[in-house]
């Protein structure tokens, strides 16, 4: 028989070429069964939990301060050593500046409890006139000068002298106002060549012509001229005060007692309030004080006194010596946010610490917030065991750290999730 006379399309060959051979069928029908198995037990066990997820960020409850200079300044005195224990107020760090710091503190001292309406207080407090203040001198002096002219007028003493004694005690203060103004006219021309030869040497310095304790010494010299310059000063103010008040009292004889009293009350308690505001602002300032019980630690290894500092640089930080506790806050969508129940579990993964390198921050639901703002719910973190992750890295508590996190609203599986999608499509 030829190739021609073959019948290919015959309904034998057909039959033969249209059913699949019978091995093929059992063991496909085997393959698809395990695989079908194998699907639905990955399915089964593999978890696919329902989560609400967001942006976290975690603080401290109290964490480290960071002290910074409000001023660009030169660095007068360090008053602390690196990791000593400091307490609440304690002075740190002073900016170089005309006031002896420990004179500015002990006027703060004297003035904390002293209310400014009450006159009886304003008048029994005894301030030492030999301070020297600097730049809260002249708030000082004013203080005292409205002071002493309510004290004249409340003790009734203005009737008691004589105008004439007066006048010849204003021209005695004068003549030794005089002497002291020339001995400042003398000490500042001082002052100006010392200034000159302490550039001059700074140069030199520089140029590695003059051996720095030179100027070393030179620089000692200028710091005594200019205290020299605050005693006079305050000479001269108290002598300008000296006057004032014998004016006021000839003023006071002259006119109604009750009325200068009453205006000597008003501008007293306005000059004790100039200066207690002038006192915090130099505090502000100047002055770098501890603002928690701690241990301060230099910002800085290679800070120290005489040295610039431009403004907001860091200075110092102090450690609290409480347990710090850490916490999270993140916002969530509001349609998440039914499901969300205090104590569930909250996964973190901080940025700047990659998981496959740390791991994840477990957490829990500590409180959640009821009143929405742009469609999102406040809930806040808190973290059981610190910073641990879950390869047992320990994590430093730090400022302002961020990072995502996944609330777990309810531990499912993979093929829990599909029956869920499969109903709901349904419907």
């Amino acid at each position: 028989m030829t190739a021609d006379q073959i019948e290919l399309r015959s309904e034998e060959v057909q039959e033969i070429l249209g059913t699949p051979p019978h091995w093929l069928v059992r063991w496909g029908t085997y393959f698809f069964f395990i695989i079908s198995l194998i699907v639905s037990a990955v399915a089964f066990f593999m978890p696919y939990n329902e989560t609400a997820q967001g942006n976290i960020s975690v603080t401290s409850t109290d964490p480290p301060k960071r002290l910074i200079a409000e001023n660009g300044g030169y660095i007068s005195e360090i008053l602390v050593l690196n990791e000593d224990t400091v307490r609440v107020g304690d002075p740190l760090l002073v900016f170089k500046c005309k006031a002896n710091y420990e004179d500015a503190l002990l006027l703060e001292l004297l003035i904390s409890n002293i209310s400014n309406s009450d006159d009886s207080d304003l008048l029994n407090l005894v301030l030492p006139k030999n301070l020297l203040l600097g730049e809260l001198q002249d708030d000082y002096y004013d203080f005292l000068r409205k002071q002493e002219t309510f004290n004249y007028l409340f003790g009734g003493n203005l009737e008691k002298l004589n105008i004439v004694q007066l006048e010849k005690k204003i021209q005695t203060i004068q003549s030794s106002l005089q002497l002291e103004q020339r001995r400042k006219s003398k000490l500042a021309e001082q002052l100006d060549l010392a200034y000159t030869r302490q550039r001059q040497e700074e140069m030199n310095v520089e140029n590695r012509l003059l051996d720095p304790e030179i100027l070393s010494q030179t620089k000692e010299d200028i710091l005594q001229l200019e205290r020299e310059m605050q005693v006079i000063e305050g000479n001269i103010k108290d002598k300008q005060f000296e006057i004032e008040t014998v004016r006021a009292n000839i003023s006071g004889v002259k006119t109604e007692a009750t009325e200068n009293l009453f205006s000597a009350s008003s501008q007293m308690k306005d000059a004790f309030i100039k200066l207690r505001n002038s006192l915090k602002d130099w505090k502000k300032n100047y002055l770098v004080t501890a603002p928690i019980d701690g241990i301060v630690l230099y910002a800085n290894e290679k800070i120290g006194e005489q040295q610039f500092v431009s403004r907001e640089a860091e200075l110092l930080m102090v450690v609290p010596l409480n347990k710090i506790e850490t916490i999270g806050r993140m916002m969530v969508p509001v349609s998440k946010s039914a499901k969300i129940e205090e104590y569930q579990k909250v996964v973190v993964r901080l940025d700047g610490y990659p998981q496959y390198e740390y791991g994840i921050v477990e957490g829990e639901v500590m409180w959640k917030g009821i009143v929405p703002n742009n469609g999102e719910i406040p809930v806040e973190i808190r973290f059981p065991n610190g910073l641990i992750t879950s390869i047992n890295e320990e994590i430093e508590p730090k400022q302002a750290m961020s990072g995502s996190a996944d609330i777990i609203l309810a531990e499912k599986r993979l093929i829990q999730r599909i029956f869920e999608t499969a109903r709901n499509l349904s419907f």
